[in-house]
């Protein structure tokens, strides 16, 4: 709901005395915002494409788009990762996850500036028709569309920050050889944890990390100015995979 939380958007032309946010009710009465919240449409029913399942909002997600790239520059550290929306209407693309307290979402990836955790990009998740816009003028070791959809989440997301210093932490869903690679010849840095079987070599993984006080660094490997790191925690039996 924004900054001013409240139990339904009803409350916010309340005039109790307690609850009242009057700034509400002297820019609208509450009867004309639902008349517009009813009868608001962002596209041309006659020019729709039906295979796009955001196709009555498709304007107005390029619009946000475009605004949230051009009216603020972020600064040096960005980061990738996914948002959970909370869903309880009838959508077709929205995730089941029996873990949470609210099983039903709208799942989005984000890329946000670490720092103030501004919006720069976002990308809804539809499913297997998800679109994942192709970077332009962007060096690629092979064709955008054969790359894994996570690394072509990440590549989308950050589409305009390449070649420019910025540094992206990436979460280990999306991490792999050929995202490493591909953001690497694009002189785009970035800091991210690793999965196993994500192309790197076996010999790696052998050995298990001893309890206790050690060697914090167990194994690095470096590929040209990608370094690997495999790293112990001395109090916990598990070790993390850092590039």
């Amino acid at each position: 709901m924004g900054i001013v939380n409240k139990p339904n958007y009803h409350m916010l032309w309340t005039k109790d005395h307690i609850f009242s946010t009057p700034i509400f009710s002297r820019l609208m009465r509450r009867d004309r915002f639902e008349s517009i919240r009813k009868m608001m449409h962002f596209t041309d029913s006659g020019n729709e494409n039906h295979d796009d399942s955001l196709c009555k909002l498709r304007s107005l997600i390029d619009s946000l788009l475009k605004c949230f790239s051009e009216n603020y520059t972020p600064e040096q550290n960005v980061s990738v990762d996914e948002y959970l929306s909370l869903w309880k209407g009838r959508l077709k693309f929205h995730v089941f996850i029996p873990t949470k307290r609210e099983r039903y979402e709208i799942k989005l990836y984000m890329c946000c500036e670490s720092e103030t955790g501004y919006l720069y990009r976002f990308i809804i998740y539809t499913g297997s028709d998800t679109d994942y816009p192709a970077p332009s003028n962007i060096i690629f070791s092979k064709v955008f569309d054969e790359y894994a959809s996570y690394s072509k989440v990440v590549l989308s997301l950050i589409d305009g920050l390449y070649k420019q210093g910025y540094c992206a932490t990436i979460d280990n869903l999306y991490t792999s050889a050929e995202l490493l690679l591909a953001l690497f010849y694009n002189q785009t840095d970035c800091f991210v944890t690793l999965r196993r079987k994500k192309g790197l070599p076996r010999n790696f993984w052998n050995g298990k990390p001893s309890k206790g006080i050690g060697q914090p660094v167990l194994k690095k490997f470096f590929a040209e100015k990608i370094m690997i790191m495999r790293w112990n925690d001395p109090y916990k039996t598990k070790s993390t995979k850092i590039v």
